[in-house]
Protein backbone atom coordinates (compact mmCIF):
# COMPACT_ATOMS: atom_id res chain seq x y z
CA UNK A 1 0.00 0.00 0.00
CA UNK A 2 2.79 2.57 0.94
CA UNK A 3 4.58 2.26 -2.71
CA UNK A 4 1.55 2.46 -4.16
CA UNK A 5 0.94 5.72 -2.47
CA UNK A 6 4.74 6.54 -3.60
CA UNK A 7 3.96 5.54 -7.55
CA UNK A 8 1.16 7.13 -7.10
CA UNK A 9 2.33 10.63 -5.86
CA UNK A 10 4.43 11.11 -9.34
CA UNK A 11 0.96 10.83 -10.99
CA UNK A 12 -1.28 12.86 -9.88
CA UNK A 13 -1.79 16.55 -8.07
CA UNK A 14 -3.22 15.26 -5.16
CA UNK A 15 -0.41 13.71 -3.41
CA UNK A 16 2.89 15.35 -3.32
CA UNK A 17 6.07 13.75 -3.80
CA UNK A 18 7.06 14.75 -0.46
CA UNK A 19 4.03 12.84 1.37
CA UNK A 20 4.48 9.61 -0.69
CA UNK A 21 7.53 9.79 0.08
CA UNK A 22 6.86 9.73 3.85
CA UNK A 23 4.05 7.26 3.50
CA UNK A 24 6.59 4.49 2.06
CA UNK A 25 9.19 5.88 5.14
CA UNK A 26 7.02 5.93 8.06
CA UNK A 27 5.44 2.30 7.02
CA UNK A 28 9.17 1.01 6.25
CA UNK A 29 10.13 2.06 9.54
CA UNK A 30 6.85 0.62 11.44
CA UNK A 31 8.09 -2.87 10.08
CA UNK A 32 11.73 -1.98 10.77
CA UNK A 33 10.63 -1.42 14.48
CA UNK A 34 7.81 -4.41 15.12
CA UNK A 35 10.08 -7.11 14.16
CA UNK A 36 13.47 -5.82 15.35
CA UNK A 37 12.58 -4.02 18.69
CA UNK A 38 8.88 -5.52 19.33
CA UNK A 39 9.98 -8.89 17.76
CA UNK A 40 13.64 -9.29 19.55
CA UNK A 41 11.98 -7.99 23.36
CA UNK A 42 8.63 -9.45 23.88
CA UNK A 43 9.81 -12.74 24.92
CA UNK A 44 11.72 -11.05 27.80
CA UNK A 45 9.19 -8.34 28.69
CA UNK A 46 6.88 -11.79 28.98
CA UNK A 47 9.12 -13.42 31.12
CA UNK A 48 10.40 -9.79 33.40
CA UNK A 49 6.77 -9.54 34.10
CA UNK A 50 5.34 -13.26 34.75
CA UNK A 51 3.11 -13.47 31.58
CA UNK A 52 4.51 -16.61 30.32
CA UNK A 53 4.39 -18.86 33.56
CA UNK A 54 1.46 -21.04 34.14
CA UNK A 55 -1.15 -20.88 37.02
CA UNK A 56 -1.52 -22.77 39.66
CA UNK A 57 -4.35 -24.85 37.66
CA UNK A 58 -3.06 -24.81 34.20
CA UNK A 59 0.20 -26.50 35.97
CA UNK A 60 -2.46 -29.20 38.16
CA UNK A 61 -3.87 -29.69 34.87
CA UNK A 62 -0.83 -30.38 33.12
CA UNK A 63 0.52 -32.79 35.54
CA UNK A 64 -2.96 -34.44 35.32
CA UNK A 65 -2.56 -35.24 31.98
CA UNK A 66 1.36 -36.48 32.34
CA UNK A 67 0.46 -38.85 35.09
CA UNK A 68 -2.50 -40.17 32.64
CA UNK A 69 0.32 -40.07 29.66
CA UNK A 70 2.52 -41.94 31.72
CA UNK A 71 -0.50 -44.85 32.27
CA UNK A 72 -0.80 -44.40 28.52
CA UNK A 73 3.12 -45.60 27.54
CA UNK A 74 3.55 -47.83 30.83
CA UNK A 75 -0.17 -49.35 28.99
CA UNK A 76 1.72 -49.63 25.53
CA UNK A 77 4.95 -50.98 27.01
CA UNK A 78 3.61 -53.79 28.50
CA UNK A 79 1.40 -54.93 25.00
CA UNK A 80 4.88 -54.67 22.89
CA UNK A 81 6.73 -56.65 25.32
CA UNK A 82 4.22 -59.65 25.13
CA UNK A 83 4.69 -59.64 21.30
CA UNK A 84 6.68 -61.54 18.82
CA UNK A 85 8.60 -59.29 17.62
CA UNK A 86 11.73 -59.63 20.28
CA UNK A 87 13.07 -57.40 23.03
CA UNK A 88 13.65 -53.67 23.22
CA UNK A 89 15.57 -51.40 25.20
CA UNK A 90 13.13 -49.49 27.45
CA UNK A 91 16.09 -46.78 28.90
CA UNK A 92 16.41 -46.29 25.30
CA UNK A 93 12.88 -45.47 24.75
CA UNK A 94 12.45 -43.58 27.30
CA UNK A 95 15.58 -41.06 26.69
CA UNK A 96 13.46 -39.90 23.61
CA UNK A 97 10.85 -38.94 25.61
CA UNK A 98 11.66 -36.02 27.24
CA UNK A 99 8.74 -34.95 27.94
CA UNK A 100 7.96 -38.16 30.44
CA UNK A 101 11.06 -37.78 31.72
CA UNK A 102 10.85 -36.35 35.13
CA UNK A 103 7.38 -38.58 35.84
CA UNK A 104 7.71 -41.26 38.12
CA UNK A 105 6.72 -44.72 37.16
CA UNK A 106 4.85 -45.22 40.13
CA UNK A 107 3.04 -42.11 39.75
CA UNK A 108 0.35 -40.41 42.51
CA UNK A 109 -2.95 -39.29 41.17
CA UNK A 110 -2.47 -35.29 41.46
CA UNK A 111 -5.54 -35.17 43.46
CA UNK A 112 -3.93 -36.87 46.39
CA UNK A 113 -2.34 -33.43 46.98
CA UNK A 114 -5.68 -32.36 48.34
CA UNK A 115 -5.07 -34.07 51.32
CA UNK A 116 -2.20 -32.15 52.28
CA UNK A 117 -3.75 -28.14 51.23
CA UNK A 118 -6.76 -26.77 51.35
CA UNK A 119 -6.04 -24.43 48.65
CA UNK A 120 -4.68 -26.89 46.59
CA UNK A 121 -7.96 -28.92 46.73
CA UNK A 122 -9.35 -25.48 46.11
CA UNK A 123 -7.62 -25.42 43.00
CA UNK A 124 -8.18 -28.83 42.15
CA UNK A 125 -11.99 -28.75 42.22
CA UNK A 126 -11.72 -25.91 40.21
CA UNK A 127 -9.88 -27.16 37.43
CA UNK A 128 -11.89 -30.33 37.48
CA UNK A 129 -15.04 -28.33 36.87
CA UNK A 130 -13.21 -26.26 34.37
CA UNK A 131 -12.18 -30.02 32.47
CA UNK A 132 -15.65 -30.76 32.52
CA UNK A 133 -17.62 -28.05 31.60
CA UNK A 134 -14.58 -28.02 28.49
CA UNK A 135 -15.71 -31.44 27.80
CA UNK A 136 -19.45 -30.62 28.05
CA UNK A 137 -19.00 -28.00 24.88
CA UNK A 138 -17.15 -30.08 23.25
CA UNK A 139 -19.71 -32.29 22.80
CA UNK A 140 -22.16 -29.54 21.98
CA UNK A 141 -19.98 -28.41 18.73
CA UNK A 142 -20.28 -32.60 17.73
CA UNK A 143 -23.99 -32.62 18.45
CA UNK A 144 -23.93 -29.07 15.83
CA UNK A 145 -21.72 -30.97 13.58
CA UNK A 146 -24.07 -33.73 13.35
CA UNK A 147 -26.89 -31.90 13.24
CA UNK A 148 -28.68 -32.96 16.57
CA UNK A 149 -29.31 -29.61 17.43
CA UNK A 150 -29.42 -26.20 15.90
CA UNK A 151 -27.11 -23.30 15.70
CA UNK A 152 -29.61 -20.85 17.89
CA UNK A 153 -29.53 -24.01 20.53
CA UNK A 154 -26.19 -24.66 20.32
CA UNK A 155 -25.19 -21.19 20.69
CA UNK A 156 -26.86 -20.89 23.73
CA UNK A 157 -25.74 -24.42 25.00
CA UNK A 158 -22.20 -23.28 25.01
CA UNK A 159 -22.69 -19.73 25.42
CA UNK A 160 -24.23 -21.41 29.45
CA UNK A 161 -20.81 -22.88 29.47
CA UNK A 162 -18.77 -19.55 28.98
CA UNK A 163 -20.81 -18.38 31.38
CA UNK A 164 -19.93 -20.94 33.79
CA UNK A 165 -16.47 -20.98 33.75
CA UNK A 166 -16.39 -17.31 34.48
CA UNK A 167 -17.73 -18.44 37.89
CA UNK A 168 -16.43 -21.62 38.42
CA UNK A 169 -14.09 -20.65 41.02
CA UNK A 170 -17.03 -19.14 43.14
CA UNK A 171 -19.96 -21.82 42.14
CA UNK A 172 -20.37 -25.08 42.29
CA UNK A 173 -22.13 -25.53 39.11
CA UNK A 174 -24.18 -23.42 36.95
CA UNK A 175 -24.53 -23.90 33.67
CA UNK A 176 -27.80 -24.85 33.41
CA UNK A 177 -28.61 -21.72 35.84
CA UNK A 178 -27.81 -19.69 32.89
CA UNK A 179 -29.84 -21.65 30.56
CA UNK A 180 -33.13 -22.08 32.14
CA UNK A 181 -34.00 -18.67 31.80
CA UNK A 182 -33.76 -18.72 27.40
CA UNK A 183 -35.55 -22.02 27.50
CA UNK A 184 -37.96 -22.95 24.56
CA UNK A 185 -39.80 -25.42 24.13
CA UNK A 186 -39.06 -25.48 20.40
CA UNK A 187 -35.32 -25.98 20.58
CA UNK A 188 -34.16 -29.41 21.93
CA UNK A 189 -32.45 -28.82 25.23
CA UNK A 190 -32.33 -32.55 25.74
CA UNK A 191 -28.54 -32.03 24.89
CA UNK A 192 -27.89 -30.81 27.84
CA UNK A 193 -28.80 -33.66 29.44
CA UNK A 194 -26.75 -35.64 26.89
CA UNK A 195 -23.82 -33.44 26.85
CA UNK A 196 -23.64 -34.18 30.67
CA UNK A 197 -23.68 -37.28 30.54
CA UNK A 198 -20.93 -37.65 27.73
CA UNK A 199 -18.97 -35.45 29.69
CA UNK A 200 -19.02 -37.47 32.96
CA UNK A 201 -18.46 -40.68 31.68
CA UNK A 202 -14.97 -38.48 29.39
CA UNK A 203 -14.25 -36.97 33.17
CA UNK A 204 -14.20 -40.21 34.64
CA UNK A 205 -11.54 -41.90 32.08
CA UNK A 206 -9.46 -38.71 32.42
CA UNK A 207 -9.15 -38.28 35.40
CA UNK A 208 -10.33 -41.26 37.61
CA UNK A 209 -11.38 -42.49 40.60
CA UNK A 210 -10.96 -39.42 43.84
CA UNK A 211 -13.24 -37.17 46.04
CA UNK A 212 -12.92 -34.33 43.79
CA UNK A 213 -14.52 -36.12 41.00
CA UNK A 214 -17.24 -37.56 42.78
CA UNK A 215 -18.34 -34.32 44.01
CA UNK A 216 -18.42 -32.66 40.61
CA UNK A 217 -19.80 -35.63 39.08
CA UNK A 218 -22.34 -35.26 41.68
CA UNK A 219 -22.71 -31.46 40.91
CA UNK A 220 -23.63 -32.48 37.39
CA UNK A 221 -26.20 -35.17 38.49
CA UNK A 222 -28.17 -32.70 40.46
CA UNK A 223 -28.20 -29.86 37.13
CA UNK A 224 -29.32 -32.96 35.34
CA UNK A 225 -32.49 -33.75 38.04
CA UNK A 226 -33.76 -30.22 37.98
CA UNK A 227 -33.29 -30.04 33.76
CA UNK A 228 -34.87 -33.28 33.01
CA UNK A 229 -37.70 -32.30 35.33
CA UNK A 230 -38.05 -28.97 33.38
CA UNK A 231 -37.96 -31.01 29.81
CA UNK A 232 -40.31 -33.49 31.63
CA UNK A 233 -42.69 -30.57 32.66
CA UNK A 234 -42.59 -28.90 28.80
CA UNK A 235 -43.12 -32.56 26.84
CA UNK A 236 -46.21 -32.99 29.02
CA UNK A 237 -47.54 -29.56 28.27
CA UNK A 238 -46.60 -29.51 25.04
CA UNK A 239 -46.83 -33.12 23.98
CA UNK A 240 -45.44 -32.90 20.64
CA UNK A 241 -42.24 -31.32 20.92
CA UNK A 242 -40.49 -35.03 21.26
CA UNK A 243 -41.99 -35.88 18.03
CA UNK A 244 -40.63 -32.77 16.46
CA UNK A 245 -37.51 -32.56 17.57
CA UNK A 246 -36.80 -36.32 16.72
CA UNK A 247 -38.20 -36.20 13.58
CA UNK A 248 -35.63 -32.90 13.05
CA UNK A 249 -32.50 -35.91 14.20
CA UNK A 250 -33.97 -38.40 12.04
CA UNK A 251 -33.99 -36.62 8.88
CA UNK A 252 -30.61 -35.41 9.37
CA UNK A 253 -29.21 -38.62 10.47
CA UNK A 254 -30.86 -40.36 7.34
CA UNK A 255 -29.31 -37.93 5.37
CA UNK A 256 -26.07 -38.08 6.56
CA UNK A 257 -26.12 -42.09 5.95
CA UNK A 258 -27.06 -41.05 2.34
CA UNK A 259 -23.91 -38.79 2.05
CA UNK A 260 -21.16 -41.58 3.47
CA UNK A 261 -22.99 -44.22 0.80
CA UNK A 262 -22.32 -41.93 -2.17
CA UNK A 263 -19.05 -41.25 -1.11
CA UNK A 264 -17.87 -44.85 -0.61
CA UNK A 265 -19.46 -45.99 -3.88
CA UNK A 266 -17.05 -42.81 -5.40
CA UNK A 267 -14.33 -44.51 -3.69
CA UNK A 268 -14.86 -47.74 -4.51
CA UNK A 269 -15.34 -46.86 -8.40
CA UNK A 270 -18.69 -47.84 -8.55
CA UNK A 271 -19.71 -44.46 -9.33
CA UNK A 272 -18.13 -41.79 -11.82
CA UNK A 273 -16.98 -38.44 -10.48
CA UNK A 274 -19.64 -36.93 -12.33
CA UNK A 275 -22.68 -38.99 -11.10
CA UNK A 276 -21.04 -38.93 -7.63
CA UNK A 277 -21.01 -34.86 -7.71
CA UNK A 278 -24.46 -34.70 -8.69
CA UNK A 279 -26.08 -37.50 -5.98
CA UNK A 280 -23.67 -34.98 -3.64
CA UNK A 281 -25.59 -31.82 -4.74
CA UNK A 282 -28.75 -33.69 -4.35
CA UNK A 283 -27.95 -34.35 -0.69
CA UNK A 284 -27.02 -31.05 0.15
CA UNK A 285 -30.06 -29.36 -1.23
CA UNK A 286 -31.64 -31.91 1.37
CA UNK A 287 -29.51 -30.11 4.42
CA UNK A 288 -29.73 -26.86 3.07
CA UNK A 289 -33.72 -27.67 3.19
CA UNK A 290 -33.77 -29.20 6.85
CA UNK A 291 -31.61 -25.76 7.88
CA UNK A 292 -33.63 -23.33 6.24
CA UNK A 293 -37.07 -24.77 7.56
CA UNK A 294 -36.60 -27.69 9.89
CA UNK A 295 -39.74 -29.07 11.89
CA UNK A 296 -41.54 -26.53 14.32
CA UNK A 297 -44.26 -26.48 16.37
CA UNK A 298 -47.58 -25.31 15.66
CA UNK A 299 -48.08 -22.41 17.94
CA UNK A 300 -50.87 -19.38 17.31
CA UNK A 301 -49.71 -16.03 16.68
CA UNK A 302 -49.98 -13.43 19.30
CA UNK A 303 -52.37 -11.89 16.78
CA UNK A 304 -54.57 -14.45 16.65
CA UNK A 305 -54.42 -15.31 20.13
CA UNK A 306 -55.62 -11.75 20.49
CA UNK A 307 -58.10 -11.80 18.20
CA UNK A 308 -59.73 -14.81 18.96
CA UNK A 309 -59.54 -14.04 23.03
CA UNK A 310 -63.63 -12.82 23.89
CA UNK A 311 -62.45 -10.08 25.73
CA UNK A 312 -59.25 -8.67 23.94
CA UNK A 313 -61.04 -9.95 20.45
CA UNK A 314 -63.65 -6.93 21.05
CA UNK A 315 -61.00 -4.05 21.73
CA UNK A 316 -61.24 -0.94 19.41
CA UNK A 317 -59.06 -2.31 16.44
CA UNK A 318 -56.21 0.64 17.09
CA UNK A 319 -56.42 -0.50 20.84
CA UNK A 320 -55.93 -4.52 19.56
CA UNK A 321 -52.85 -3.50 16.31
CA UNK A 322 -51.44 -1.52 19.38
CA UNK A 323 -51.52 -4.86 21.62
CA UNK A 324 -50.54 -6.99 18.83
CA UNK A 325 -47.47 -5.01 18.16
CA UNK A 326 -46.14 -4.89 21.47
CA UNK A 327 -46.71 -8.61 22.91
CA UNK A 328 -43.90 -10.73 23.33
CA UNK A 329 -43.71 -14.38 23.85
CA UNK A 330 -42.09 -15.92 27.45
CA UNK A 331 -42.24 -19.12 28.36
CA UNK A 332 -41.64 -20.01 31.90
CA UNK A 333 -40.67 -23.30 34.35
CA UNK A 334 -42.74 -24.64 36.73
CA UNK A 335 -42.46 -21.92 40.14
CA UNK A 336 -41.46 -19.15 38.30
CA UNK A 337 -42.15 -15.56 39.95
CA UNK A 338 -44.22 -13.76 37.07
CA UNK A 339 -45.23 -11.09 39.99
CA UNK A 340 -44.73 -10.34 43.50
CA UNK A 341 -47.36 -8.47 45.94
CA UNK A 342 -46.54 -4.93 46.23
CA UNK A 343 -44.83 -4.22 42.94
CA UNK A 344 -45.28 -1.87 40.78
CA UNK A 345 -47.50 -3.65 37.82
CA UNK A 346 -45.38 -3.83 34.39
CA UNK A 347 -46.91 -6.46 32.38
CA UNK A 348 -49.74 -8.45 31.91
CA UNK A 349 -49.77 -12.24 31.27
CA UNK A 350 -52.11 -13.43 28.66
CA UNK A 351 -51.83 -17.38 29.47
CA UNK A 352 -51.16 -19.20 26.25
CA UNK A 353 -50.44 -22.96 27.47
CA UNK A 354 -50.22 -23.99 31.53
CA UNK A 355 -51.48 -22.97 34.66
CA UNK A 356 -50.49 -19.86 36.45
CA UNK A 357 -51.13 -19.67 40.32
CA UNK A 358 -52.47 -16.68 42.19
CA UNK A 359 -51.87 -16.44 45.92
CA UNK A 360 -52.61 -13.77 48.23
CA UNK A 361 -52.82 -13.14 51.74
CA UNK A 362 -55.83 -11.98 53.74
CA UNK A 363 -55.98 -8.85 55.60
CA UNK A 364 -56.08 -9.45 59.69
CA UNK A 365 -55.68 -13.24 58.90
CA UNK A 366 -53.28 -15.69 59.09
CA UNK A 367 -54.98 -17.53 55.94
CA UNK A 368 -54.84 -16.59 52.39
CA UNK A 369 -56.28 -17.25 49.55
CA UNK A 370 -55.08 -19.03 46.26
CA UNK A 371 -56.13 -20.13 42.68
CA UNK A 372 -55.33 -21.46 39.55
CA UNK A 373 -56.14 -20.02 36.65
CA UNK A 374 -55.76 -21.85 32.78
CA UNK A 375 -54.66 -20.89 29.28
CA UNK A 376 -57.32 -17.51 28.39
CA UNK A 377 -57.17 -15.69 31.25
CA UNK A 378 -55.56 -12.22 31.12
CA UNK A 379 -53.54 -11.21 34.95
CA UNK A 380 -52.51 -8.81 36.18
CA UNK A 381 -55.69 -6.14 34.92
CA UNK A 382 -56.75 -5.36 38.23
CA UNK A 383 -53.65 -3.68 39.00
CA UNK A 384 -53.68 -1.66 35.68
CA UNK A 385 -56.95 -0.99 35.70
CA UNK A 386 -57.23 0.44 39.78
CA UNK A 387 -53.92 1.87 39.57
CA UNK A 388 -52.73 0.15 42.28
CA UNK A 389 -49.36 -1.72 43.66
CA UNK A 390 -49.76 -6.12 42.79
CA UNK A 391 -52.41 -7.07 45.29
CA UNK A 392 -51.12 -11.08 44.92
CA UNK A 393 -48.39 -13.13 43.65
CA UNK A 394 -48.35 -14.93 40.42
CA UNK A 395 -45.91 -18.18 39.98
CA UNK A 396 -46.12 -20.21 37.11
CA UNK A 397 -47.90 -23.84 38.85
CA UNK A 398 -46.51 -25.87 35.47
CA UNK A 399 -44.63 -25.13 32.48
CA UNK A 400 -46.49 -21.79 31.11
CA UNK A 401 -46.40 -20.06 27.60
CA UNK A 402 -47.38 -16.43 28.27
CA UNK A 403 -48.32 -13.53 25.80
CA UNK A 404 -46.74 -10.62 27.81
CA UNK A 405 -48.27 -6.97 27.39
CA UNK A 406 -46.50 -4.19 28.54
CA UNK A 407 -48.57 -1.87 31.28
CA UNK A 408 -46.77 1.31 29.43
CA UNK A 409 -48.65 0.54 25.93
CA UNK A 410 -52.12 -0.18 27.33
CA UNK A 411 -52.23 2.45 30.02
CA UNK A 412 -52.95 5.37 27.61
CA UNK A 413 -55.02 3.53 25.70
CA UNK A 414 -56.79 3.01 28.74
CA UNK A 415 -57.39 6.29 29.90
CA UNK A 416 -58.20 7.79 26.36
CA UNK A 417 -60.40 5.34 25.62
CA UNK A 418 -64.01 4.63 28.51
CA UNK A 419 -64.73 2.05 26.67
CA UNK A 420 -61.53 -0.07 26.77
CA UNK A 421 -61.50 0.25 30.50
CA UNK A 422 -65.48 -1.20 30.56
CA UNK A 423 -64.16 -4.08 28.49
CA UNK A 424 -61.07 -5.10 30.66
CA UNK A 425 -62.86 -4.33 33.67
CA UNK A 426 -65.36 -7.80 32.36
CA UNK A 427 -62.55 -10.13 31.98
CA UNK A 428 -60.84 -8.86 35.35
CA UNK A 429 -64.11 -9.52 37.62
CA UNK A 430 -63.68 -13.30 36.31
CA UNK A 431 -59.96 -13.56 38.00
CA UNK A 432 -61.47 -11.80 41.07
CA UNK A 433 -64.70 -14.41 41.24
CA UNK A 434 -62.00 -17.30 40.57
CA UNK A 435 -60.06 -15.51 43.70
CA UNK A 436 -61.86 -14.32 45.88
CA UNK A 437 -65.09 -16.46 46.37
CA UNK A 438 -62.84 -20.09 45.34
CA UNK A 439 -65.63 -22.00 47.21
CA UNK A 440 -68.65 -20.21 45.45
CA UNK A 441 -66.81 -20.83 41.41
CA UNK A 442 -64.14 -23.55 42.49
CA UNK A 443 -66.13 -26.01 39.79
CA UNK A 444 -66.86 -23.21 37.63
CA UNK A 445 -64.55 -23.08 34.44
CA UNK A 446 -63.77 -20.31 32.93
CA UNK A 447 -65.33 -20.13 29.92
CA UNK A 448 -68.58 -20.92 31.84
CA UNK A 449 -67.92 -18.33 34.03
CA UNK A 450 -67.06 -15.55 31.77
CA UNK A 451 -70.26 -16.30 29.93
CA UNK A 452 -72.25 -16.19 33.32
CA UNK A 453 -70.67 -13.19 34.45
CA UNK A 454 -70.78 -10.97 30.86
CA UNK A 455 -74.56 -12.02 31.02
CA UNK A 456 -75.44 -11.44 34.68
CA UNK A 457 -72.93 -8.51 35.52
CA UNK A 458 -73.63 -4.76 35.26
CA UNK A 459 -70.65 -2.04 36.14
CA UNK A 460 -71.89 1.21 38.35
CA UNK A 461 -69.61 3.85 38.58
CA UNK A 462 -70.76 5.59 42.33
CA UNK A 463 -69.71 9.48 43.00
CA UNK A 464 -69.10 10.46 46.63
CA UNK A 465 -72.09 10.83 49.43
CA UNK A 466 -74.36 7.75 47.48
CA UNK A 467 -75.66 4.75 48.67
CA UNK A 468 -74.90 1.36 47.52
CA UNK A 469 -77.46 -1.76 48.08
CA UNK A 470 -76.52 -5.17 47.97
CA UNK A 471 -79.75 -7.31 46.97
CA UNK A 472 -80.10 -11.06 48.37
CA UNK A 473 -79.20 -13.52 45.55
CA UNK A 474 -76.55 -10.66 44.40
CA UNK A 475 -72.57 -10.12 44.87
CA UNK A 476 -70.86 -6.71 44.21
CA UNK A 477 -66.89 -6.87 43.56
CA UNK A 478 -65.39 -3.47 44.83
CA UNK A 479 -63.26 -2.44 41.85
CA UNK A 480 -62.41 1.11 42.57
CA UNK A 481 -62.65 3.56 45.50
CA UNK A 482 -63.79 3.19 49.00
CA UNK A 483 -67.34 2.52 50.93
CA UNK A 484 -68.14 2.85 54.53
CA UNK A 485 -71.42 1.65 56.42
CA UNK A 486 -73.45 4.48 57.59
CA UNK A 487 -75.09 2.19 60.23
CA UNK A 488 -72.02 1.48 61.93
CA UNK A 489 -69.82 4.28 61.43
CA UNK A 490 -66.66 2.62 63.38
CA UNK A 491 -66.43 0.03 61.01
CA UNK A 492 -63.44 0.10 59.00
CA UNK A 493 -63.84 1.45 55.72
CA UNK A 494 -64.22 -1.07 52.89
CA UNK A 495 -61.22 -0.50 49.96
CA UNK A 496 -61.00 -2.79 47.05
CA UNK A 497 -60.81 -5.21 45.79
CA UNK A 498 -63.65 -6.45 47.90
CA UNK A 499 -66.39 -8.76 47.50
CA UNK A 500 -69.73 -7.45 48.71
CA UNK A 501 -72.42 -9.80 50.20
CA UNK A 502 -76.31 -9.43 51.36
CA UNK A 503 -76.14 -9.93 55.15
CA UNK A 504 -78.13 -13.81 54.68
CA UNK A 505 -74.86 -14.85 53.30
CA UNK A 506 -72.65 -14.43 55.87
CA UNK A 507 -71.29 -18.11 57.60
CA UNK A 508 -70.82 -19.56 60.79
CA UNK A 509 -74.05 -18.03 61.68
CA UNK A 510 -77.66 -19.58 61.48
CA UNK A 511 -79.15 -15.56 62.00
CA UNK A 512 -78.73 -12.78 59.17
CA UNK A 513 -75.71 -10.61 59.98
CA UNK A 514 -76.09 -7.24 61.25
CA UNK A 515 -75.23 -4.12 58.01
CA UNK A 516 -72.09 -3.61 57.37
CA UNK A 517 -70.44 -6.86 59.49
CA UNK A 518 -67.03 -7.47 58.24
CA UNK A 519 -64.92 -10.77 58.37
CA UNK A 520 -61.28 -11.02 57.93
CA UNK A 521 -60.13 -10.73 54.81
CA UNK A 522 -61.82 -9.58 51.27
CA UNK A 523 -65.39 -10.92 52.14
CA UNK A 524 -67.36 -8.21 53.49
CA UNK A 525 -71.43 -8.67 54.40
CA UNK A 526 -74.16 -5.77 54.35
CA UNK A 527 -76.94 -4.75 52.56
CA UNK A 528 -75.98 -1.26 52.31
CA UNK A 529 -73.18 1.07 51.81
CA UNK A 530 -71.87 4.88 51.54
CA UNK A 531 -69.35 5.82 49.07
CA UNK A 532 -66.88 7.84 50.50
CA UNK A 533 -65.41 9.09 47.20
CA UNK A 534 -65.64 7.60 43.62
CA UNK A 535 -66.08 3.47 43.85
CA UNK A 536 -66.67 1.07 40.80
CA UNK A 537 -69.11 -1.73 41.52
CA UNK A 538 -70.33 -4.59 39.75
CA UNK A 539 -73.60 -6.61 40.49
CA UNK A 540 -73.69 -9.69 39.46
CA UNK A 541 -76.94 -11.29 39.67
CA UNK A 542 -76.75 -14.84 41.34
CA UNK A 543 -80.11 -15.85 41.30
CA UNK A 544 -80.69 -19.23 40.21
CA UNK A 545 -77.40 -19.71 39.45
CA UNK A 546 -76.20 -23.27 41.57
CA UNK A 547 -72.29 -23.41 43.05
Amino acid sequence: MALSIKDASSATPYISSETGNLFLFLTAGTVFLTLVVNGSTAQFLLSLFGMDELSELEKLTLDHTKYKMMDVVLEACENLQNDDLGPFDWCAVKSYMMSLNKMDLEGVHPHSVSTRSSNLAKINLQATRVCFLRAAQAAYKRMLDDGWVTQITAYLLMGSVDNAMDLVSREPWCDWKGLKVHIDFRNDYSAFLQAHKIARRKIHEYMGESNIIANVISESEAEEKEARKLLEDILLAFPEVLQIVRTSQVTYSLLNDLEDYIQNLGKDGVLEDKLSLHLHELVQSDYKKLLRSPPRIKVPTARDVIRQHPCLGILPYEVRQALENSVKEILKPQGMVLSEKGCLPRSLFLIANGLVKSEVRCPNSPHGLCATFPEGCVMGLYELLSGKNDFCDLTSDTVVLCYVIEVKVLLPLVRLIPEVKNILWQECIVVLAKLLLPQEFEKTSIPELRTFLLERSSLITYIAGEAVEIWNESVGFLLEGFLRTPDLPSVVTVESPAVLLPSQESPNSSTPEAPGSMVPGFRHYGSRYQVEEIATIAHVDLSGWCF
